[in-house]
């Protein structure tokens, strides 16, 4: 998504442009993309299932934090370390 979004964005002068590009899904659009969504999605999948039988605890944080804010996981893990 990053190196698409270095070739067609006109201005990249910080990360929050890059932000609204994910937000507005230009970084998704079927027309210019080819495939972008698919290839990050496949990524993903991949790092996860690394993720779940090389290091169990962090998938296991991972599935916790998915419902919480950054703040909320954050305050969960220190009680749960």
């Amino acid at each position: 998504a990053i190196a698409y979004f270095q070739k067609h964005a006109q201005q990249q002068n910080s990360p929050a442009t890059f932000v609204v590009w994910w937000h507005d899904k230009k970084i998704f659009d079927a027309q210019s993309t080819s495939g972008v969504w698919a290839a990050l999605t496949e990524e993903l999948i991949t790092e996860k299932k690394r993720m779940e039988k090389n290091d169990p605890q962090a998938y296991q944080n991972r599935l916790v934090a998915r419902t919480m804010t950054n703040a909320e996981f954050e305050a969960w893990y220190r009680l749960n370390k």
